[in-house]
């Protein structure tokens, strides 16, 4: 399981609308810690915030609750490992959220607010 959610990682942040900058993979764990309940994305969360949200400033997306709406999007959302992504390369991602019922953040209320 460890190394399909190393294959499939950066394809959750494009499922997510989520670049590669470090609050933005902070989010990606805070949806990842309701999929796999792994430590490693709690400490990330955690650690991430302290540095990205607070120690770079990022205070509105801290305070609009950027991590709340990840990780509650994270719980909606059906389970991501077993989703064999090679059969959506063609699929438009607006379909592909959908049949997975992911909230991508631009639909998070924080990230609406923080814009």
């Amino acid at each position: 399981m460890l190394e399909r959610i190393r294959q499939t990682h950066d394809i959750w942040h494009a499922v997510l609308g989520l670049g590669t900058q470090g609050y933005e993979e902070v989010l990606v764990h805070a949806f990842q810690w309701p999929q796999l309940r792994m430590n490693y994305s709690a400490m990330v969360v955690g650690f991430g915030a302290l540095k990205h949200f607070l120690g770079e400033r990022r205070w509105r997306l801290m305070r609009n609750d950027a991590i709340g709406d990840a990780r509650r999007a994270g719980q909606t959302a059906l389970p991501l490992v077993p989703v064999y992504w090679e059969r959506y390369w063609d699929e438009p991602i607006d379909n592909v959220r959908k049949r997975l019922q992911v909230t991508p953040a631009a639909a998070w209320p924080s990230y609406r607010r923080a814009a």
